[in-house]
């Protein structure tokens, strides 16, 4: 796509960066305190839209560290999960549900909660993964321009926090975004998808896409997967997104993210495809 640079007009939906690193930056948002996890508890839950759904409940930001770090632990040398946490951004709310976990570290975004945990639900019920999710929503500078990532084989992925603004119609520069660079269900106009909804689902895209999995995971099917998924994305390219027909990975996850959100109803011709070929149901 050689009419669009993605280091100067960031502001799109983006998948994993399957090079890139995943740490987060120094901390740059104000946490609530309060002296005991009940006041915490208080203090967040006045802040939210709706009610919660019981299953997610509220953990403190130092049983999440703990976790953290035993789970990072298990994988990664002592000095590279320092760093790990040295450099995180400590949520303003951290909820749990059985194995998975959310984490909102914008404070602005605490009353987006429920409406998190129903997507988070629903992804997991209709295309479930097996390791336990690990979802946050972050600021926007410690993706460093990034709308999300994700690290297929975990249940790890993130989104910005600037997915909650309106649907952007320029760059940053000040030009028109192409025309078609998502998918036509995250496109402009009466009834568009949210701009978060959509991240997330892309995101959630990555994750159970077999030849990023593979791939991470060091599974010997990865080279299979992934000749497959450049020659879907080559066929299909002109009726994918901008954005997923500039890599194969990124074609999975558009097309995933059309799918879903139209509930396997889109007439796009690449979504349907991809469905085929990995075996998306909707139940």
């Amino acid at each position: 796509m050689s009419d669009w640079d993605e280091s100067e007009h960031p502001r799109h939906p983006r998948g994993t960066d399957q090079g890139g690193q995943f740490r987060l930056a120094a901390p740059t948002v104000s946490l609530i305190t309060a002296t005991t996890l009940e006041g915490w508890v208080a203090k967040v839950n006045r802040r939210l839209a709706g009610p919660v759904p019981p299953e997610w409940t509220p953990i403190s930001q130092e049983q999440y560290r703990a976790e953290l770090h035993a789970e990072l632990s298990r994988d990664m040398p002592p000095d590279v999960v320092d760093m790990v946490l040295e450099d995180n951004v400590w949520p303003a709310g951290i909820w749990r549900a059985g194995d998975h976990v959310v984490a909102i570290q914008s404070p602005h975004l605490l009353h987006m909660a429920p409406f998190i945990f129903d997507q988070v639900n629903e992804l997991q019920r209709r295309f479930p993964i097996a390791q336990p999710i690990r979802f946050a929503i972050v600021p926007e500078e410690n993706l460093r321009g990034d709308r999300g990532v994700s690290v297929p084989g975990t249940g790890i992925f993130y989104i910005s926090d600037d997915t909650f603004d309106e649907w952007p119609t320029h760059t940053n520069s000040g030009d028109p975004i192409p025309e078609g660079f998502t998918m036509p269900v995250g496109r402009s106009g009466p009834g568009q998808v949210e701009q978060w909804r959509y991240a997330m689902i892309h995101e959630w895209g990555h994750l159970i896409d077999p030849a990023a999995r593979d791939h991470n995971l060091g599974v010997p099917s990865y080279e299979g997967h992934q000749r497959v998924a450049q020659d879907m994305v080559e066929d299909w390219s002109e009726v994918l997104s901008r954005y997923g027909a500039s890599a194969a990975e990124e074609g999975v996850a558009e097309a995933f993210a059309e799918w879903f959100l139209t509930r396997g109803q889109t007439t796009n011709e690449a979504a349907q495809a991809y469905a085929a070929w990995l075996g998306w149901r909707w139940q």
